[in-house]
């Protein structure tokens, strides 16, 4: 990044020399089978004819002064694994910054709890816990699936929408497939060369990413378990000299206290162990399953999948629904996940032959007639397969709607991807206006609280309000009990509103609630609403940098939704107004009864090229709350689509 961008990226790139997602890549290609070693060449070779023929590369290129140069398998491999990043080093990664304040130790288990909380999607039939497997063989989005029971057409329904960075172009791609062994419509990512979600003739699948524990991070200050094996890496530095550096790795993984961006915690010396260092085909699974025609099939394809870890949702014409936990687990990552460095001398601690994903717990056709995934937790097992669990108001208001109504179509799908309403906010505010009520706070105030419905809607005053209180109090309340560091951090976690809502049963928090809703009347008026606090920015990367960045910004939106509503748009806690930069960006339903009823919607467009009229189109039908439809059928396709662009060899 510093050779785009400047010096001031060195330590970023540093600590990505240090994490080397490109370790497992040689290994990887070793043991791919013949027919997906052929698959990632010719996309490859694809990738390199458009590069050399292109009229026009993208301006991205000539804007940052960047050379084009070939794309090579190992670039294709390296994207998988930074794609299979496991999220969990967020939590890590930041807390290893603030662990020196004093009451972090509580945070931290106060946060583990809270995660563990999350709510499952299903339980094993026999209830046995992982460590039964473990015996016999030694060894992060909203998705939901409804069974032929509970859909109008009487086949199984398929809908989902990934969160990820809202910028432009978007990460997704629609694509449509049809060649001698596949059929499919669906999303995939540019250097993903598989449909990650979608639909064929028989079957459909999406899913959520698990939080799974694919990690561990050991305290590797005894000279017992650190052999040093250095190399050095030049990191290329644009406007500045390139900057030659010193990468330290071990037997457990490489070193990454010694990345710059962690600098600022008091650091033991802290290896990582990560599946992602280690072989695996997460390629092959994804093209099986992109050909699978029966739930044997599917659960079978993950067989060979590492990371990230997945909940993996099943559904097809014959109504059938299931769900697998798609991942190579080590259950030492599970017992160590209470402590923050696990310690290499404990045999409990101490990775050994993985579970896959075919030894793990799945679910086929549950009774209740559906699965919801929203990064929850799959199952409860012993050891845990997930350490932070998502807040469960996005999993409840899926269930709740999927109950409420005896048999769903497509159009009830699409309404509840625009669901917006938050439980535990909605409880809070109630909560917040009942003590304040009581402690004689404005009554106006108190009556907005009161009367809201939990519905982060653009034009919500009551949103808005409680927002606006709960940063207040948070402020005032965190400051005094966590300090300020681990406050700002509370303060951009969605974990924020269960915390307040346990916290308000004691004195110390509730006695600050009335001057926190004093202070919300200096920041709220009677015209204020959720959409003057909660906008979206639509912009390239480019739009960052000052002066020539405002032609790759496209406007500001007022937008709806929540960090934990069904319609994400993740916020911190503020009382001035926020911009979004995380969320759903893309949906994706389908009626298993009818192969042409699949339906698309992205935020930003189809064309990733800037400046191309299909830049942004499809994010105006997004806010219309329309999709695209995406039939299978040749003969469908053929009718719904005019334009159509014939591809020849060329002439020897």
């Amino acid at each position: 990044m510093a050779e785009l961008f400047g010096p001031l990226l060195v330590d970023v790139d540093h600590s990505l020399r240090i994490l080397d997602f490109g370790k497992s890549a040689e290994a990887i290609w070793a043991q791919l089978p013949s027919p997906t070693r052929t698959w990632l060449k010719r996309y490859v070779e694809g990738i390199n004819h458009y590069r050399t023929e292109a009229a026009e590369l993208p301006p991205e290129l000539t804007v940052m002064g960047v050379e084009s140069t070939p794309w090579t398998v190992a670039d294709i491999l390296t994207i998988g694994r930074l794609a299979g990043t496991d999220v969990n080093w967020l939590y890590w990664f930041f807390n290893m910054r603030i662990r020196d304040q004093e009451k972090w130790q509580e945070l931290w288990e106060r946060m583990v709890a809270h995660g563990q909380s999350s709510r499952p999607s299903f339980n094993p039939a026999d209830g046995s816990p992982i460590h039964v497997f473990e015996t016999m063989i030694r060894s992060g989005s909203n998705a939901a699936v409804i069974a032929g029971t509970k859909s109008a057409s009487g086949s199984a329904l398929m809908a989902g929408d990934p969160h990820l960075g809202l910028m432009l172009p978007n990460f997704w791609l629609i694509v449509g497939c049809k060649s001698p062994n596949y059929q499919m419509v669906g999303l995939t990512m540019p250097g993903l060369p598989v449909v990650l979600v979608g639909r064929n003739e028989s079957i459909a699948w999406g899913g959520t990413n698990m939080l799974a524990l694919s990690s561990t991070f050991y305290d590797i200050s005894s000279p017992d378990y650190y052999t040093p094996d250095t190399r050095e890496e030049h990191i290329a530095v644009r406007w500045w000299f390139d900057k030659k550096v010193t990468v330290r790795d071990s037997t457990l993984g490489p070193v990454v206290s010694d990345a710059p961006l962690l600098s600022e915690g008091s650091l033991p010396r802290v290896a990582l162990k990560w599946r992602g260092h280690e072989p695996s085909d997460e390629i092959t699974a994804f093209l099986q399953v992109n050909q699978a025609r029966t739930w044997d099939e599917f659960a079978a394809a993950f067989a060979t999948y590492a990371v990230s870890g997945q909940n993996m949702l099943y559904a097809d014409r014959q109504g059938n629904i299931g769900q697998v936990a798609a991942l190579s687990f080590s259950p030492a990552a599970g017992r160590a996940h209470g402590e923050f460095f696990a310690d290499p001398a404990n045999e409990q601690h101490q990775w050994s032959e993985p579970l896959s994903s075919t030894d793990l717990p799945s679910i086929y056709n549950p009774q209740d007639g559906y699965l919801v995934s929203t990064n929850n937790i799959p199952v409860k097992s012993d050891p845990p397969l997930a350490m932070f669990g998502n807040p469960n108001d996005r999993y409840h208001a899926l269930a709740d709607v999927i109950e409420s109504v005896d048999r769903l179509s497509v159009k009830e799908l699409m309404r509840m991807q625009r669901n917006v309403y938050s439980r535990t906010s909605h409880q809070l505010a109630q909560r917040i206006a009942e003590l304040g009520g009581q402690a004689g706070a404005n009554p106006q105030l108190i009556d907005t609280l009161a009367g809201w419905n939990g519905m982060y809607d653009v034009d919500s005053p009551g949103a808005a309000l409680l927002e606006i209180v709960a940063y207040h109090l948070a402020s005032r309340y965190y400051s005094s009990r966590y300090g300020e560091s681990i406050t700002n951090y509370l303060l951009r976690s969605p974990a924020i509103y269960n915390f307040l809502l346990e916290d308000l049963q004691s004195p110390e928090c509730r006695s600050l609630l009335l001057p926190s809703i004093a202070a919300a009347e200096k920041d709220f008026s009677d015209g204020t609403s959720w959409g003057d606090l909660h906008v979206l920015k639509l912009r390239h990367a480019l739009g960052n940098i000052p002066v020539i960045g405002r032609k790759y910004q496209f406007g500001e939106n007022q937008v709806g939704g929540s960090s934990n509503t069904v319609m994400k748009r993740a916020h911190g806690l503020s009382n001035e107004k926020r911009s979004v930069t995380y969320g759903a960006n893309a949906r994706h339903i389908s009626d298993l009864g009818d192969a042409d009823e699949n339906y698309f919607s992205l935020v930003g467009g189809q064309d990733g090229f800037w400046g191309s009229e299909n830049y942004l189109d499809l994010y105006r039908l997004w806010q219309q709350d329309k999709y695209v439809r995406l039939p299978l059928r040749l003969e469908s396709i053929k009718q719904q689509f005019s334009h159509r662009i014939r591809l020849r060899p060329a002439n020897p």
